[in-house]
């Protein structure tokens, strides 16, 4: 069966809605388990033939664009475990494969998903670039804030002294926020600026925005704080005024290994001697907003490498040794 999601839940700017397929099984005692891959790839260039080589083994575009393994290699991996589900129903409990949308851009497809069609208690994400074996069970919590810093225009070089300069007001702050690895567990960065309209007028409006990750709820909170303190006390000194807003991306999850998703992956890797790997990743993806609705969902490593860049290439060895892994843990007890 195919469920495609009312046209209202379509994220802002998109034209397609999530798509849930179910295949019903009747293997006695086993249970629903549920398979996540995004549609959505980073931009590849429109205007002209996609290039996709295969070279000895490797998958790549010789560096004309992406590969866009990330996440058409899910997908693929998904087609794969429907058909073998449809074709032999005595093998598995009920499989169901949920592919979204907009992951690229901020997890918007998952993000606010009826959840209330999935039977399945538990799953694996087929977006992970690291190896076959491999889990990763461990992620964090990120929210993206927006700065606006608004001074007073004046004349540049007539009335220097009237105008109060938001880009330098802004560019205080900015050196002053905390960015880059900030402990253990978290990490900011401010990404992007932008303000003023010509050389001879003082700036009145600035605007930046940044983001904030942590596995840790109490070391977020903190960060938080210490990133709106410092553009209230800025903005106070030069006299200017400033707006804050945050928006929440994901929130973090960790899945300890006593868990049935991961006990099932262990069970098959030790069937198929490939050697497992329980990871933590510093980004984030559908599993953080599936694992929110309450669903143990952990990102299962398929072999891409250096993703987002033109070197992108896929293992069509490694690739297929992650594809039997997964039908190991769907089809097999």
């Amino acid at each position: 069966m195919v469920y495609e999601y009312p046209k209202e839940s379509i994220p802002q700017g998109g034209d397609c809605a999530d798509l849930l397929i179910t295949v019903s099984g009747r293997a006695p005692g086993r249970e629903c388990v549920l398979l996540c891959a995004h549609l959505d790839t980073v931009p590849v260039p429109t205007d002209r033939a996609p290039v996709v080589l295969l070279d000895d083994g490797k998958l790549h575009t010789g560096g004309a664009q992406v590969l866009g393994g990330d996440d058409r290699a899910g997908v693929a991996a998904a087609l794969e475990m429907i058909s073998y589900a449809a074709e032999h129903p005595q093998l598995h409990g009920g499989l169901e494969v949920l592919f979204t949308v907009q992951e690229e851009i901020g997890c918007r497809g998952s993000r606010d998903l009826d959840l209330s069609l999935i039977r399945s208690r538990y799953g694996y994400n087929l977006d992970g670039e690291t190896p076959p074996g491999t889990l990763i069970t461990r992620a964090p919590a990120k929210s993206t804030y927006r700065c606006t810093v608004e001074g007073r225009s004046a004349h540049a070089a007539l009335a220097p002294s009237e105008g109060i300069n938001a880009i330098q007001v802004a560019a205080r702050m900015i050196s002053q926020l905390p960015q880059g690895q900030l402990d253990e567990d978290s990490t900011a960065n401010v990404g992007m600026i932008c303000g003023g309209a010509q050389t001879n007028i003082i700036p009145d409006t600035v605007t930046f925005t940044g983001e904030l990750r942590s596995f840790s709820e109490e070391r977020f909170s903190h960060h938080r704080k210490t990133i709106d303190r410092i553009c209230t006390e800025q903005a106070r000194l030069a006299e200017a005024h400033v707006q804050i807003s945050w928006e929440h991306g994901y929130s973090g999850y960790l899945i300890p290994p006593e868990r049935q998703v991961i006990k099932r992956f262990i069970a098959a890797c030790n069937a198929l001697q490939i050697p497992h790997e329980l990871l933590s990743s510093p980004g984030g993806g559908d599993s953080n907003n599936l694992n929110a609705g309450g669903l143990d969902v952990v990102v299962f490593g398929l072999g891409m490498h250096h993703i987002h860049t033109p070197d992108e290439y896929l293992l069509i060895d490694e690739f297929s040794q992650a594809v039997k892994l997964l039908a190991r843990i769907l089809f097999l007890p």
